[in-house]
């Protein structure tokens, strides 16, 4: 193997995204010395922000400037209500009363715009699962990349890219940085007085996915390996989006209310009308069991599998134009697509895609993960949501707890002495002769799997099958260490194992539906809300049941 290369700083921050970015900032304008941000991807390319399929954000705040009858605790009130019992109050409290000045903090620090109606005011849009329309809208993709990501540079955080974090170094329960390697098998280590977990979510391990590239849960992955307790991991968000002609492209929700046509080959059986439903799951994106509109994402995936993953067709030319041109967002959404591959002159099939992760690492308000020196801020962690999420609270928690992570990682680090890490880069077992595809091979079948036993609908069955093949893979993982060039693969594998059994094991310990969990095998929702959490103990993931988001 190559010589380490050792970059020491302050803190460090792993995550390129939208909450690393904040983080990092915020614990450079707060004193730390030095702040190196490193992420898996390329800069500018890594984290949802920077998606493809990301054309604008809405972040929630409640501010009462369009609605004087909003305000912190209507917002709150909203979260308590969609998280159905699996939210910590207090953290979501402070999400609520933080928001706004985080909102402002992208104007002042980013000099960003919100988007504004004709006469001058913001426009407020209504949020999946809110009574409010309190979601700030910046829809212009180009400007939020380009300012958000020229904070680094302003502000004086070191950056480097391209590289995986392989593990936490963890002594005496206290976290003294991170290892990781390069695309061609450079080893790194980067010893920190604090460290900021701001890796993402796990979507990206589900074969129809809505993630950034290479997300495949390796913070979650860290975060248990480092001693950290998980929660809410069952807990993730699906939503439709298309196979075709735009493979990826989300499903607008708003165009549901408008009647679009859908063609369903089998008979599924509903209790109202497809149109009824339509109406109902146009007041929010992702899949949710809180209404009856859960039935007919149940029936779009049970039709993808029984047609070989075709998908349900879904016309939206019966449809005046004129109605399809006063949805606010139409004519950006109508420029993804290809002159001759327009939405509304083609059929869109479409499918359940995995959106985004509602659990993580429980945290405390000052975004501690129980581990000395070690943060976490954004899909890393849950707590300010749970059973479902509002739209454009996502955002608002990444900048309200990316800041409080970048704030509270520096005060740790001024308190601290410096940590003495060794720069040698230790693989178990022996170097074999297993190459990339191996490891790819392996990851493709655990995204088959996931898409197909963790999806919208689950069961016992189902589940323990997932279980079964993902911890199956763990021998390709034994089987000896790659060599250099290989290393990036296995380190994958490694995540995604991990990750995917915290979600796999998760749903099993969860024996009701809620929210954006549904099991077929028990369909009801019980009269008093518990959580699941989880924790890595003899080397595989372990599942159980509390009362609270202590530790």
């Amino acid at each position: 193997m190559k010589e380490t290369i050792s970059i020491p700083s302050d803190v460090l921050v792993i995550g390129g995204g939208e909450t690393g970015i904040r983080a990092a900032i915020e614990a450079k304008r707060t004193g730390a010395g030095t702040v190196l941000l490193v992420t898996k991807g390329k800069f500018g390319s890594a984290g949802v922000m920077f998606s493809e399929i990301t054309y604008g954000w809405d972040m929630q705040a409640a501010t009462g400037e369009n609605d004087p009858t909003d305000n912190k605790r209507e917002h709150l009130a909203d979260i308590l209500n969609a998280a159905q019992g699996t939210c910590s109050e207090k953290l979501a409290g402070i999400l609520t009363e933080e928001a706004p000045d985080r909102l402002h903090d992208l104007e002042t620090l980013f000099d960003m715009e919100v988007y504004k109606k004709p006469d001058g005011t913001p426009r407020q849009v209504y949020g999946c699962f809110s009574t409010k329309d309190r979601g700030y809208q910046f829809t212009h993709p180009d400007q939020i990349k380009k300012k958000v990501a020229g904070g680094i540079e302003k502000y004086g955080v070191m950056l480097r890219d391209g590289i995986m974090i392989t593990e936490l170094v963890i002594r005496d329960g206290r976290c003294l940085g991170a290892r990781g390697i390069s695309s061609d098998g450079q080893p790194f280590v980067f010893p920190a007085r604090a460290t900021v977990l701001a890796c993402g979510g796990a979507t990206g391990m589900f074969k129809h996915n809505f993630a950034s590239p290479g997300m495949c849960g390796d913070g979650y992955a860290l975060a248990l390996r480092a001693g950290c307790t998980l929660a809410n991991m069952e807990f993730m968000q699906f939503g439709l989006g298309l196979l075709e002609p735009k493979y990826r492209a989300l499903f607008l929700d708003r165009l549901m209310y408008l009647q679009p046509k859908v063609k369903f080959t089998y008979d599924h059986h509903f209790p109202c009308s497809i149109q009824d439903m339509l109406t109902v799951h146009s007041k929010h994106f992702p899949f949710s069991t809180i209404d009856e509109s859960y039935l007919f994402d149940v029936a779009v995936f049970e039709e993808t599998l029984r047609n070989g993953g075709k998908g349900v067709a879904v016309d939206l030319s019966v449809i005046p134009l004129e109605k399809l041109q006063e949805i606010p967002v139409w004519d950006l959404y109508y420029s993804y697509f290809d002159a001759d591959k327009n939405p509304y002159d083609n059929e869109l099939w479409i499918t359940t895609f995995a959106h985004a992760c509602n659990g993580g690492v429980a945290i405390s308000e000052n975004a501690e993960t129980g581990v000395d020196g070690l943060f976490a801020a954004g899909e890393m962690i849950t707590g300010p949501h749970g059973a479902n999420r509002l739209g454009g609270n996502m955002h608002a928690a990444c900048q309200v707890f990316g800041t409080r992570a970048g704030k509270n990682a520096a005060a740790y680090a001024g308190r601290v002495q410096a940590p003495d890490v060794s720069p040698e880069f230790d693989l178990p077992g022996d170097r074999c002769g297993l190459i990339s595809r191996d490891y790819v091979e392996a990851k493709r079948l655990i995204a088959d799997t996931l898409w197909e036993k963790a999806n919208v609908a689950r069961s016992e069955e189902g589940l323990s099958q997932a279980l079964e093949t993902i911890r199956a893979q763990q021998a390709i993982l034994d089987a000896g260490v790659p060599r250099d060039e290989h290393l990036w693969h296995y380190y994958e594998l490694k995540s995604t194992i991990l990750a995917s059994e915290a979600i796999v094991s998760s749903a099993r310990e969860r024996t009701e539906s809620r929210g954006g969990h549904f099991r077929s095998d028990y369909p009801e929702t019980e009269s008093k809300a518990y959580l699941v959490k989880c924790r890595l103990r003899d080397g595989e993931v372990r599942a159980f049941r509390t009362d609270t988001f202590e530790s």
